[in-house]
């Protein structure tokens, strides 16, 4: 595993502070893929030691993202991935979730940038490696980057 910037869209890039890019690594997943085509099968298992950021392309050509994180009791991964294959800034999440919530879908193209909450909550715990997220019942969750 290495770190190739290359792989990662221009416009995911910016989201991510340049020193968290230069510790992930990139992931290989082969020939690998859920059951909907989803990527929400990378384990907290598959990321090296001291390494909580992966990102990579899967067999469709698809970038993914995913960050190792903990609530103290559970280790959890989430992985924001390019939906489609001809849509490079349509993103939706798979594998487990900030505080709980559904998939989510983000386009990032400069035309819309339509973030959601969710997704920006995925950055703001990869740079600043903790967060607290009350939801929309008012309970709160606290999580830290592995």
């Amino acid at each position: 595993m290495s770190t190739n910037l290359k792989l990662v869209p221009l416009s995911i890039l910016p989201f991510i502070n340049k020193d968290k890019w230069e510790n992930a690594q990139v992931y290989d997943i082969k020939e690998q893929k859920g059951m909907t085509d989803y990527i929400d099968f990378i384990k907290s298992t598959d990321f090296p030691e001291n390494c909580n950021l992966m990102y990579g392309n899967d067999c469709y050509r698809r970038f993914f993202l995913s960050h190792h994180y903990t609530d103290n009791n559970n280790n959890y991964v989430m992985t924001m991935f390019q939906r489609y294959t001809d849509d490079p800034d349509f993103y939706v999440n798979g594998g487990n979730s900030l505080a709980r919530c559904h998939v989510q879908t983000s386009n990032f193209s400069s035309k819309y940038k339509k973030i959601n909450k969710y997704h920006q909550h995925f950055f703001d715990l990869i740079n600043n490696q903790s967060i607290d997220i009350t939801d929309d019942n008012n309970k709160t969750f606290k999580y830290m980057s592995v």
